[in-house]
Formats: structure tokens, sequence, C-alpha cells
């Protein structure tokens, strides 16, 4: 699976910015005022994480893919941006997280690790 995310980068500049088009999912152009302009590249972010069952009722359990014995933050997130669960974890290969008491509706699940941050969607029913 590939997981497209937005970094917040800096531009180099302190000329205001006035427009950005991208050609393909990793390159992006912008300009500026005072003649800037400049060109991003990015590559896919490949996914470290495996959400399991979603939807799901009770437990959720999020499995490592080649991430091995480092710690992980983890958030769960309602639509509208409250943080409803938020615990760090020392991961092997998987983690299971209790969500029997959250309520039905769709959460974002955030992991956060050395590598990087992975959001997901997750189901209560």
């Amino acid at each position: 699976m590939v997981v497209l995310t937005w970094t917040n980068d800096s531009s180099g500049t302190w000329n205001g910015l006035n427009s950005i088009f991208f050609t393909d999912s990793t390159t992006g152009y912008v300009v500026g005022n005072s003649g800037t302009d400049f060109v991003e590249r990015h590559k896919p972010i490949i996914a470290k994480f495996i959400i399991y069952p979603n939807p799901a009722n009770e437990k959720i359990s999020v499995i490592s893919e080649g991430i091995s014995k480092q710690e992980i933050d983890i958030s769960i997130f309602t639509m509208n941006g409250e943080q409803v669960f938020q615990e760090q974890f020392y991961i092997q290969n998987q983690v299971d997280l209790d969500v029997n008491l959250l309520s039905k509706g769709i959460y974002l699940l955030k992991i956060q690790s050395r590598e990087g941050i992975e959001v997901k969607k997750i189901v209560i029913d």
C-alpha cells in the first residue's frame, strides 16, 4: 500500500508564495513574488503498519510491517479533531488496542514512529 502525506517544509524564501501546481503525485511547482519559484519532488512513503480488523468493535491490532523494537506513539481522533486516545508503545510486531469504549463512527488513527507519521481511517461499529 502506498501512502501519500503532506509534510511541513520550509520554502527557503521570505517572498510571498502565490500558487502551487502539481504535475503528478510526486512533483509540485511553486511560484511567488520577485520571481520566486522552485520544484519539489517526493517519493511515496510505503505504509509501515496494518490495522486489523477494520471495522472493529472491541479491539484493533496495529501490526508492524518492517518496524521493530522502537517506540511509537498511537493517537485516535474523532473526525472533528478531538483526541480520544493517546499512548506510547515499544513495538515489536503488534500492538492491541481496546476500542470498545469508543462510540460507533469513523476515527483517524495516527501512528508516529522514527520513520514518520501514518494516519489511517478506522471504523468502530
